[in-house]
């Protein structure tokens, strides 16, 4: 039997320190790569955070606030930038719909399936953990914009304000291959080899684990999408020029094609609902600090 479903206190110890070191090792490589490589999207971050490219309508109100948020979802986690402006009253329109705010951001993250489980070949030393039948790496980056509807405005550091938010995205999904260790047995000397993975031609009781992630980024492709996402959210703050949030809400992304993350057809997704959360930590603009 290739995984244990009773693993001995030793194997288990090996298991958890091959996790660990497997998980060190896919950040450390996560942050290396986009240093290095993704200068060019950390620029554009940048300037959508300080509002120069203009087309999500936040600078015609006047920035209220930006910062930086963490979501975590179904089918994933993405980290971003955000800015919204001044809230924009309106005589024409219901009383509720009087203090309303557009916001903008971009994020990027992991697009995964709740379906993914991490195993480990018991039979090959030094094996770490990796996915049976995952051949595809995903990541999506996701420019949004939309409308904050201001139910009860936070007026000073001690008041909780409430929101709701609405608003759409354009979801860019990147997938590339996986690559496997390999066991490799010869005469004089055996190792382990970087292969990309293929369910049908490679044993699983021959697989050391997955290899570094950035490994064919290249051979990868981009399918687009489009979303949409309702939340509430929950705005306080410590100090006058720092903002907290914390969004509650649903969201879903559509794409062109199914994602190719299964090597089973059947089992890959075209469209993606998810229940999320989101925290976020912001500046406030001078003119919008509270007393």
């Amino acid at each position: 039997m290739l995984f244990n479903q009773q693993v001995p206190t030793g194997k288990r110890r090996r298991w958890n320190a091959s996790l660990i070191y497997c998980m060190v090792d896919s950040i450390g490589a996560m942050v290396e790569y986009i240093t290095n490589k993704m200068r060019g999207l950390l620029v554009l971050t940048m300037l959508i955070a300080q509002g120069i490219i203009p087309n999500m309508g936040v600078q015609a109100q006047g920035m209220h606030s930006l910062g930086l948020n963490v979501q975590a979802r179904q089918f994933g986690f993405d980290m971003g930038v955000w800015a919204h402006g001044n809230c924009k009253n309106s005589e024409l329109q219901p009383r509720f719909f009087n203090n309303k705010a557009r916001w903008g951001g971009i994020s990027l993250g992991v697009l995964r399936d709740p379906g993914e489980i991490l195993v480990i070949n018991d039979r090959l030393p030094g094996s770490k953990p990796f996915k049976l039948n995952k051949v595809s790496h995903t990541w999506m980056v996701q420019p949004q914009f939309g409308l904050l509807m201001v139910v009860s405005e936070r007026k000073s550091r001690s008041e909780l304000g409430f929101r709701l938010k609405g608003g759409m995205s354009l979801p860019m999904a990147y997938s590339w291959p996986v690559h496997i260790l390999y066991y490799q047995p010869n005469f004089l000397s055996d190792g382990f080899i970087d292969v990309e993975y293929n369910p049908q031609k490679h044993l699983p009781n021959q697989i050391g684990g997955t290899s570094s992630w950035s490994n064919g980024f290249r051979d990868g492709k981009w399918i687009p999408g489009v979303g949409g996402q309702i939340a509430m959210e929950f705005e306080w703050g410590n100090y006058r020029f720092l903002t907290n949030s914390l969004s509650i809400g649903f969201s879903t992304s559509t794409f062109i094609k199914k994602i190719p993350n299964w090597h089973d057809v059947s089992m890959n997704r075209q469209v993606f609902p998810s229940v999320f959360a989101t925290f976020a930590l912001g500046f406030v603009s001078e003119s919008n600090r509270k007393p």
